[in-house]
């Protein structure tokens, strides 16, 4: 627990748990979302080292549209394997850097790509979300009241 809320975790994996590999720019997987919530952190661990160049990793919401509003990971070539790399995503918001969307819907899409490949890398890439308390999301057939 956060602050009183609950967290979860989503985490990409490969088939049978495996690592994934981060050396081809293209969509690795994604997360269903299941409740209302707000990302919180987006991580990746590494297993395999990469080379040649630095991978990054966006993880982007259907809601959100922004490339990486979920979590934007750069993967330095020295991150060697067990390394972890991780981006604040909720409490950035206002900065200049601020690309995070501010909550997710049950439903939701987020989507994780490999945007930039390295040679040879693999690992585990994870989002921490909490939940949002229930509340209406469709008011349309609801009149407020005067009281």
């Amino acid at each position: 627990m956060f602050a009183g809320k609950q967290l979860k975790a989503y985490t990409l994996t490969g088939a049978a748990g495996a690592a994934v590999s981060f050396a081809s720019a293209t969509a690795i997987g994604y997360f269903r979302i299941g409740m209302r919530c707000r990302p919180i952190a987006a991580f990746a661990t590494v297993t395999t080292a990469g080379t040649v160049q630095s991978a990054i990793i966006t993880l982007t919401s259907t809601s959100g549209g922004t490339t990486g509003d979920c979590g934007y990971l750069t993967i330095p070539t020295t991150a060697a394997a067990t390394y972890g790399i991780y981006e604040k995503t909720d409490y950035n918001i206002g900065s200049s850097t601020d690309r995070w969307a501010t909550t997710l819907r049950k439903g939701d899409t987020v989507t994780v790509t490999v945007t930039q490949a390295s040679t040879s890398g693999a690992g585990f890439v994870t989002l921490i979300v909490e939940e949002d308390p229930d509340v209406f999301e469709n008011e349309t057939l609801f009149t407020a009241t005067s009281n």
